[in-house]
């Protein structure tokens, strides 16, 4: 793993992820972009939620818009770097890549500072995910508790029209 970060931020490494902005739209210059983040179970859900906040100057996207051939480490990192904001999504528990996602998030402090989690009302979190990344959240702040999709979309459209 340690070798897998030395190469992070070689020249081809670097190049490659770069040239893989093209995924974002043009009208992303000068806006804030949102790296939304969640379980594909229910892709959908993800995707309205990118279009709904892109309705905030925002430009929203998911993991899998940048599209390279690299370890996925290196795409997650990077676009967790270039993003102002992250909106994890919670809406199950189970084995699927937000919890791979969350562990990363709760690896280095500037992540945290620029992520806020919904998770559904509900669950019962793991003993991973509670000392793990929901130790780093306050409910109010930058954890908020969701019943339903409207209610998602609205806590949403509440923190990207605040602009933080």
């Amino acid at each position: 793993m340690v070798e897998t970060w030395k190469n992070f931020k070689s020249p081809e490494i670097w190049g490659k992820l770069m040239n893989g902005l093209d995924f974002l739209p043009e009208g992303c210059t000068g806006k804030r972009k949102v790296l939304v983040l969640g379980s594909y179970r229910d892709e959908k859900l993800l995707v309205e939620l990118c279009e709904h906040v892109n309705d905030y100057n925002y430009c929203a996207f998911l993991l899998k818009d940048l599209k390279c051939d690299l370890n996925p480490l290196y795409v997650l990192k990077f676009l967790l770097i270039i993003s102002d904001r992250v909106f994890h999504i919670t809406e199950e528990l189970t084995k699927h890549g937000h919890i791979f996602e969350a562990g990363f998030v709760s690896m280095a402090q500037e992540f945290i500072d620029k992520t806020v989690l919904f998770m559904r009302k509900g669950l019962e979190p793991s003993y991973m995910v509670t000392k793990g990344m929901l130790r780093f959240f306050e409910e109010g702040k930058n954890l908020f508790f969701y019943e339903d999709r409207n209610e998602l979309f609205e806590l949403a459209g509440n923190i990207a029209a605040e602009g933080v």
